[in-house]
């Protein structure tokens, strides 16, 4: 099977997996959200935004785990793997211990941050959440092995019969009277059995990714601390970014108002997932073309999957700010319907975002990531700062405003010069084959909202045919006009193989 084609499977399984998790969602959610009400289900989005914090802990290894395999196997160094996936056990199974010792605590001490009517929920999701952390985190070893050997369509496989199966167990307690504890559990034992999945597939496919206690040396652990201990500071960036708000939120107006941050959030945190599923099959040859020295093909990756990003993120958050009012309102009622301001101020700023998906991981091949990890800290704290200041004068719009302000300045203009001038690409040059297309889509999208804007509802039908319309106009006037001579050819090799796989 060729990588072009490899790449093209998996992304594509991702993005179907992530259909199934859009349409879990939709169904689940209000659902959810009726059955445990506005201010319990804020409380389970601060346990969910927790889980995000004890991650943390993973202090970015499962990254360089990915990395590291990528890169010994673009250098054709089995022994370099087996020792790259005997270390990072050992050391996430030392940050296991940890977390459970650091959750017993925490647990003990949570009677002096959370009222008593809510404590003894509070310290049974705190518990589960660490359980979760502590029994998966040397398991995720496998997962980063299945992404170095481009295996994206099997661990999108075992991710899509884990949200088949925590959906349906999901509908069933909370059918059954069942609450919050068991979203918990649920959530804990899927998480295990996707993970044991990834375990038992890479001992089977790849007997080398075995763990050796001798293989176990310092100088192993420092190095892969060394590259990992940036992607530990990005992912606290991160947690900035995109968990804090509910905290804040929580703080300053109460759990109810964070359940309606939390719809708008979700929105755009699926738009996020939507899009890395699009884009990260892409990022491990950054890694295999920097083990190979092969620079030119980094640039032309990367201008390439520039490209591309940009006219999914366009596509995608576009339709979002279009038919997005109309979709809560159908959605979750339209006692709701407020989400949709908090959305608008989120996706114009993440648009600028994704379509630089492709830069993380061209620094990250470069070993240059810590460039990224600086501006997501910079970004992360002046969006705590804002937040608090905004909250307490205009309330949960300042919250959203607050994150949008340092997104769009730093990830829509500051980043692109940066990562040009490290792969020696003249931003002039860059501009100009990105450019084109946003300036295009820009227009195209404009038209679209002007025509759609004044009608006040929506159904789902009316907004499925509109966009499937508008798409088929897109696409042949990209194809036609926008796209170069090279991206039209990977379009039709995609095509031809899928042809000739196909059983017709």
């Amino acid at each position: 099977m060729s990588t072009t084609f490899k790449l093209f499977k998996g992304s594509a399984l991702q993005t179907i997996t992530l259909f199934v998790n859009l349409l879990a969602v939709f169904l689940l959610f209000p659902f959810i959200v009726k059955t445990l009400g506005d201010k319990i289900y804020g409380l389970w989005v601060l346990a969910s935004s927790l889980t995000g914090y004890y991650f943390l802990l993973d202090f970015g290894i499962s990254q360089a785990v990915s990395r590291f395999i990528a890169r010994a196997l673009g250098k054709n160094r089995k022994e370099e793997t087996k020792s790259v996936i005997s270390n990072s056990i050992f050391m996430f199974s030392c940050i296991a211990l940890f977390t459970i010792i650091f959750t017993i605590i925490l647990a003990f001490f949570l009677k002096y941050f959370v009222p008593s009517d809510i404590l003894l929920i509070s310290r049974i999701l705190l518990i589960t959440v660490g359980l979760e952390f502590a029994f998966t985190l040397p398991l995720r070893t496998y997962g980063g092995v299945l992404k170095a050997h481009l295996d994206f369509d099997i661990f999108s496989l075992f991710d899509l019969i884990t949200i088949i199966l925590r959906s349906g167990l999901i509908f069933f307690f909370l059918s059954k009277g069942y609450g919050i504890i068991a979203l918990a559990i649920i959530n804990l034992l899927t998480s295990v059995i996707f993970y044991l999945a990834n375990f038992f597939y890479v001992r089977k496919k790849y007997p080398e990714a075995t763990f050796n206690a001798k293989l176990i040396k310092k100088k192993k652990i420092k190095e892969l601390f060394k590259f990992s201990q940036y992607i530990f500071l990005t992912q606290i960036g991160d947690n900035l970014r995109y968990k804090i708000d509910s905290f804040v939120i929580a703080g300053f107006i109460g759990l109810a108002s964070v359940t309606l941050y939390s719809i708008a959030v979700k929105i755009v945190d699926y738009y996020m997932q939507l899009m890395i599923a699009l884009t990260s099959a892409v990022i491990p040859l950054f890694y295999r073309y920097e083990g190979a020295k092969d620079f030119d093909s980094i640039r032309q990756k990367f201008i390439l999957g520039t490209r591309i990003s940009t006219i999914f993120a366009f596509i995608i958050g576009a339709n979002l700010i279009i038919f997005g009012k109309n979709f809560i309102q159908n959605w979750m009622g339209k006692d709701y319907i407020n989400a949709y301001s908090i959305l608008i101020i989120l996706v114009i700023p993440y648009i600028f975002d994704l379509s630089q998906r492709m830069g993380m991981g061209v620094l990250q091949s470069l070993n240059k990531h810590y460039i990224y990890t600086i501006m997501n800290g910079v970004e992360g704290v002046i969006n705590l700062i804002l937040s608090i200041i905004l909250v307490q004068k205009i309330g949960i719009i300042g919250v959203a405003i607050g994150t949008a302000i340092p997104l769009l300045i730093i990830k829509g203009f500051i980043q692109p010069y940066i990562i040009c001038k490290h792969v020696d690409l003249k931003i002039s040059k860059y501009l100009r084959e990105i450019s084109k297309i946003v300036i295009f889509l820009l227009a195209f999208f404009s038209l679209v909202y002007l025509l759609f804007y004044k009608i006040t509802s929506m159904s789902y039908t009316f907004m499925g045919i509109a966009i499937l319309a508008e798409l088929s106009i897109l696409s042949i006037t990209l194809y036609a006009f926008i796209l170069r001579h090279e991206e039209k050819k990977i379009i039709q090799d995609i095509f031809y193989k899928l042809k000739e796989k196909s059983p017709i």
